[in-house]
């Protein structure tokens, strides 16, 4: 009843007149502040707490800073401290967040300019109570939203600030660990010495622990959420990437992201179950967070390849890639994560390359038919084993009938990683452009052995599918350049691909005019633009230091006539398309070397010159290398989709492309007009002949120079890791040494100040001891002065022999002076 009485008599004026809300506010104010009973100031908080959404103004301007003594004052009162909390989340809220003149803006300012405010706030978190630990989140996360620069500062000088949050996450009551959840993700987002504390906090172990807890990706939400917090802990921070592999949390991913026991590998699985939406997005998150640990051009990736390798994780990805009953959106991210994890890493390359799985393009089709609600008609076909680059390649060109483009873009990329840096994976793939036999020639069935090169060929050939999926003919385009891109032995074993019977009179045509005729109908029956690119690019890498290749291009004329007319037309040619031709040219004309070509440089630089002209050459190139189209493409290959999986924007060259025409334009263009007699002599000059042994013994010695190399980046790598750790403890320590000798230093100083006083007073001492001694012999010499004579010594020789009676009456004689002398030194020593 005291309460209510209290609130009464604050409501109510003298002699029971009403007041205005001002004059309550502004009287509520001043009792949370000098009000000596804690009933008292839990009253008048409470009355702020009522009027503070209705006059949010008057109650911040007033009411704050007794809010803030009452938070710093009164933490050991549950219900004061809640309702204190309450109503600073009110006055702290914003709800325009666009308008900079909101008073939650103003009143956030005035709460954070203290650091002790927050150290406070901190504090609160100690109680156990939930309404004081939920609030305190609360009020946490709206000072974040209006103030993170701040409010980041003042938790980093609060002590035992970050270990409060961190201690959120093992509250058994799933709202305040959830809340603590989402409170560090929005801290953790962009400052790395946080980032760093709450690692060394044992962060990772616990959110995993919460991930394995929630049932892993079968989970709710809360995994996702613990995802995107790890994620946020390990983005660009190469010290807690260690300590997360260092700290064996790797090796539990895999059971996380495949809980089932089944086979990694059994992709012919049975459609009945669909994932639910919240698996698809716990298992997206899961493989972002391994393609997290993968960066290309990180010092850690290495390392987290051979690990994620190890402990099973390469495995669970590869089987959630090629899966029937994978959803296209998570089997779009595992490819990509598949890449990543192989990328330039050999080993990972070849196991990827030597794992066999079993696909069935129609389980694909009942898939798409069960989640798009269509019947599926047919239904499933045996399971076919073949190998994984085989099941890749044919998600890429279409052929597995996957109709979603981010699949198509992701298993195109895991080709790509897989050829990077591996120049035994390049001649492998190039080595199946020929089908394989097929075991029963006789057998009416459709679909024959096929192998991954064939599939690239006969995308490429097969122009009249392009007109209704121009992209099959640009991912094969991609795909065979990365084969063909740098390797002589590559292009090589491409020349040799012909097509046509001899025996049966027809003509022998090289695979390069193949593609040169496919890229002419194409053009003819105006076919998109991206399968031009396409085409114009493949043959640009392909004939680039290939004289051989060059030569069978220019041995069909209408290939040449083709390029000038795509160069010289003044409209209705794509821009990109002139440039790509007039590059395309160049490289024709700079390695034009073969002394049996169809059109020398002698008969080819008049032509060019005469039918296109050194400025039409040299704009169209720069044009194209200065085109918004080469200067958007990322190195990733990744395109970005909206919510529903669709691309939202366009990727018509691909990073490697770009960067080896930015390296070779500049030459292209001036070679156009360098005598070609110049050029022949200097090409035969510089072209000795080789034998087929020393071309073994170099690429031997180039083999084991490449592996010496890897193994070299790999021991630099662990030593740069151990490097920084061993830096970071030296550091400590010479931190430590500084700090003890700024002590000694201090030590000395003072034991320096006291010997000098010593030394001050010992001087003090001997001057008293030198008067002291000067007062003495003064005393002496005038004892000495008062006539009192010494006793005659008497030597040796002249001393005679007194009778003894005489002797006695000398002493008896001697004595009064004897005592007269023992009282004159008495009285000196009493002066002295």
């Amino acid at each position: 009843m005291s309460f209510w009485s209290d609130a009464f008599n604050v409501l109510t004026g003298q002699a029971g007149q009403p007041q205005t809300a001002s004059d309550t506010i502004v009287k509520l104010s001043d009792r949370v502040q000098t009000a000596t009973l804690i009933e008292d100031r839990r009253a008048a908080v409470l009355g702020l707490k009522g009027l503070c959404r209705e006059y949010r103004e008057e109650v911040g301007s007033n009411g704050l800073p007794g809010l803030i003594k009452v938070l710093n004052n009164d933490r050991g009162d549950v219900d004061i401290i809640k309702a204190t909390l309450e109503t600073l989340n009110i006055l702290c809220t914003i709800h325009n967040k666009e308008d900079f003149g909101d008073l939650g803006f103003k009143f956030t300012e005035d709460f954070v300019k203290e650091s002790e405010t927050i150290t406070s706030l901190l504090e609160c978190l100690e109680e156990f109570d939930f309404y004081v630990r939920f609030n305190t989140i609360q009020l946490l996360n709206t000072l974040l939203q209006n103030e993170s620069d701040r409010l980041q500062e003042c938790i980093l000088a609060a002590p035992m600030g970050i270990s409060r949050l961190v201690d959120l996450l093992d509250d058994r009551r799933e709202i305040i660990r959830n809340e603590g959840l989402l409170l560090l993700t929005s801290l953790t987002q962009s400052n790395t010495d946080i980032q760093k504390i709450i690692a060394f906090e044992n962060a990772f172990e616990r959110l995993l622990e919460i991930i394995s807890h929630e049932g892993g990706v079968d989970g709710g939400i809360v995994v996702q959420d613990c995802v995107h917090l790890i994620q946020n802990l390990l983005k660009f921070n190469v010290s807690n990437q260690t300590y997360f592999r260092e700290t064996s949390c790797i090796q539990r991913i895999a059971p996380l992201l495949s809980p089932e026991k089944s086979g990694a590998f059994n992709h012919y699985a049975p459609l009945e179950n669909t994932w639910p939406e919240q698996r698809v997005a716990n298992a997206v998150s899961l493989l972002g967070l391994t393609r997290t640990l993968v960066v290309p051009n990180n010092m850690n990736t290495s390392v987290n390849q051979g690990v994620i390798a190890q402990s099973g994780l390469l495995e669970t990805i590869l089987g959630l890639a090629l899966k029937s009953d994978t959803p296209l959106s998570v089997k779009s991210h595992a490819l990509y994560a598949l890449g990543d994890t192989i990328r330039g890493n050999s080993v990972n390359q070849e196991k990827v390359a030597s794992t066999t799985t079993v696909f069935n393009s129609t389980a694909i089709n009942a898939t798409e038919n069960a989640s798009s609600g269509e019947p599926s008609l047919l239904p499933p076909s045996p399971p076919t084993p073949q190998s994984a680059l085989l099941s890749i390649t044919s998600f890429a060109i279409g052929k597995a009938k996957i109709e979603d483009l981010a699949v198509r873009y992701g298993a195109t990329y895991v080709i790509l990683c897989y050829l990077f840096e591996n120049a035994e994976g390049q001649v492998a793939l190039a080595s199946t452009f020929v089908s394989p036999p097929d075991d029963n020639p006789n057998t009416e069935a459709v679909e024959k052995p096929q192998s991954p090169g064939s599939l690239l060929l006969s995308s490429l050939m097969e122009w009249e599918n392009a007109k209704e999926d121009p992209y099959q003919v640009w991912f094969g385009s991609v795909m065979l350049s990365h084969i063909l891109k740098g390797n002589s032995q590559c292009k090589s074993l491409a020349a040799k691909i012909t097509f046509g019977d001899a025996e049966q009179g027809e003509e022998i045509i090289p695979l390069v005019n193949m593609i040169a005729y496919s890229l002419t109908m194409a053009s003819r029956e105006n076919f998109s633009t991206r399968v031009i690119i396409g085409y114009l690019a493949l043959l640009s890498v392909w004939t680039y230091e290939s004289s051989e290749t060059v030569s069978q291009y220019l041995s069909e004329g209408a290939n040449l006539q083709f390029l000038m007319e795509q160069i010289g037309h003044s409209h209705g040619v794509d821009a990109s398309i002139q440039g790509l031709s007039a590059f395309l040219l160049g490289i024709l004309y700079e390695f034009d070397d073969d002394p049996e070509s169809s059109f020398p440089r002698e008969v080819l630089q008049p032509i060019v010159l005469k039918r296109v002209g050194v400025d039409l050459f040299v704009n169209h190139i720069n044009r194209l290398r200065e085109s918004k189209l080469l200067q958007n493409v990322s190195p990733g290959f990744q395109v970005e989709t909206d919510d529903n999986g669709q691309i939202t924007s366009e990727l018509l060259f691909e990073h490697s492309f770009v960067e080896f025409f930015k390296a070779n334009y500049e030459l292209i263009q001036k070679s156009i007009t360098v005598d070609p007699k110049a050029k022949a002599a200097k090409s035969k000059n510089a072209s000795p002949t080789i034998s087929n042994d020393e071309v073994e013994l170099y690429k031997k010695t180039i083999t084991e120079q490449t592996e010496e190399i890897e193994r070299l980046k790999l021991k630099i790598q662990e030593l740069e890791a151990a490097l920084e750790q061993q830096k970071s403890t030296y550091e400590d320590q010479i931190n430590a040494l500084n700090t003890n000798l700024e002590t000694l230093g201090q030590s000395l100083d003072e034991q320096n100040s006291k010997y000098k006083v010593l030394e001050q007073e010992r001087d003090d001492l001997l001057v008293c001891l030198a008067d002291q001694d000067n007062t003495i012999k003064s005393f002496q010499n005038h004892v000495e002065d008062d006539d009192l004579e010494p006793f005659p010594s008497l030597d040796d020789d002249e001393e005679k022999e007194i009778p003894a009676s005489e002797k006695t009456d000398d002493i008896n004689e001697q004595q009064p002076a004897t005592e007269v002398e023992n009282t004159d030194q008495q009285d000196a020593t009493e002066l002295v």
